[in-house]
Formats: C-alpha cells, structure tokens, sequence
C-alpha cells in the first residue's frame, strides 16, 4: 500500500493545490491540501513547529479507510518531494500529527 501512496502522492505534487481535494484508491482517501504558511496564526505555526513566512508552504495529508465505518483515519508512510519554477527539487519530510482520532502528516 505505501508504493501506491507514495505514487499518488508524487503525482499530487505536479498539481496545483485547491481545498479539500482528494484521490480514491481501492478503500483509501488520501487528502490533501497545500497553503502558504502564512495563513496559520504565530500560536498554531508555534505549536506544530512550522516556519511562518511568505516563502513557505504547508503540505497537510490525511489517509482514510472508506471501506470501514466512519472512514476512520489510518497511518501511512508518506513521502515525496517539492519542484520550484526552474526544475529544482527539495526532499519533503512529514511528520505525523495525531489529535483525539485524526492523524495527518504536514511537511514544508
């Protein structure tokens, strides 16, 4: 299952980023939103130790099982890498953030 997220998620990448976009595979969601870190308060930016600055983005993922009730949030292991203008590529790394029974990953 991690090769076939790990293939979307590059695939999701090449993609301009809208609000509340997803993709289904076999009984996963996999959602995905990218926004400038700018638009976090300093507090939140603070608490999950994220740079706040007009020159970041933020990578927020969450992988849920559609096949059981409630589409509860599942782990994963997530990758993936960030291209500029000019072709120039940049490792992502995430990190996993759980709260009650969310679990999502956000890299910048």
């Amino acid at each position: 299952m991690s090769k076939w997220i790990t293939a979307l998620l590059i695939s999701l990448l090449s993609l301009p980023s809208m609000a509340g976009q997803f993709k289904t595979m076999k009984d996963i969601e996999v959602h995905y939103i990218a926004f400038n870190s700018t638009f976090l308060t300093p507090k939140i930016a603070r608490s999950y130790d994220i740079k706040r600055n007009n020159y970041n983005a933020v990578l927020n993922i969450s992988v849920l099982d559609s096949a059981s009730l409630g589409k509860p949030a599942v782990e994963a292991q997530i990758s993936g890498q960030a291209k500029n203008l000019i072709g120039q590529t940049q490792k992502l790394t995430f990190r996993e953030v759980k709260e009650g029974d969310a679990i999502y990953y956000l890299a910048e």
